[in-house]
């Protein structure tokens, strides 16, 4: 260990020794003019604002609160899918389910459905 501590010792009093050299800076023309940088396209998905889901139901079990959803025009309860907080469907996350309403984060905004 203090063999350890001693090299150890030894490369920073060595690293300490050697002059700090600066890079020089060009110096910059007055003719030189900047050009603008390109724009950077995003590439984002964009989600429609009306829900291609209905809102069905929301429930609460214990502390968790859960949406029911289907899609627009169902036909079967087979059809309905109960999701939780945090889950995301067609680009529509759930952040928070309440009395026969939860809210949704899409497109960074917060929307909220009601019960249908």
């Amino acid at each position: 260990m203090e063999t350890r501590l001693s090299a150890l010792a030894d490369q920073l009093n060595a690293l300490k020794a050697v002059p700090a050299t600066a890079t020089p800076v060009p110096e910059k023309t007055p003719t030189e003019v900047k050009k603008p940088l390109p724009v950077k396209s995003r590439s984002t998905s964009v989600v429609a604002r009306h829900a291609p889901f209905a809102l069905t139901g929301v429930e609460r079990r214990g502390a968790e609160s859960w949406a029911a959803v289907a899609p627009r025009g169902y036909h079967s309860l087979s059809q309905i899918t109960l999701i939780g907080e945090g889950e995301t469907v067609s680009g529509w996350t759930l952040v928070r389910a309440g009395y026969s309403e939860a809210t949704f984060r899409v497109n960074g905004r917060l929307t909220v459905l009601k019960v249908e």
